[in-house]
């Protein structure tokens, strides 16, 4: 898959959980397809010197950052209402929740 193709696959998934007040479920390996693309954009753009590659790679960082981001906020309120629903969580989304959970809970009084 193209670095173009990731990078929309991405936004439109961004698009989607700004839109969205649930969780939404990241497509399997497209995670792992965008590391794997700007480690080859990095490379590229050592042996090439071209400022196009590295454009790429800094949309797909800023995309990633922002979908983080986006994701962070949705398990946090997750985590503070108490929510039960994790599937659209991946492993460490999950521990983090785990651990929010509990703090909200401390926060709020019912733990």
């Amino acid at each position: 898959m193209m670095a173009s193709d990731i990078l929309s696959m991405l936004r439109d998934l961004l698009i989607a959980q700004r839109d969205s007040p649930e969780l939404c479920t990241v497509p399997s390996g497209l995670l792992e397809q965008a590391e794997t693309t700007l480690a080859t954009l990095k490379k590229e753009h050592l042996q090439t010197g071209d400022e196009s590659i590295i454009q790429k790679h800094e949309a797909l960082v800023t995309v990633l950052d922002d979908l983080q981001e986006e994701r962070a906020e949705r398990i946090w309120l997750m985590a503070y209402h108490q929510a039960d629903d994790v599937r659209a969580m991946n492993q460490q989304e999950r521990f983090i929740f785990d651990i929010l959970t509990e703090n909200a809970a401390k926060l709020r009084g019912i733990a």
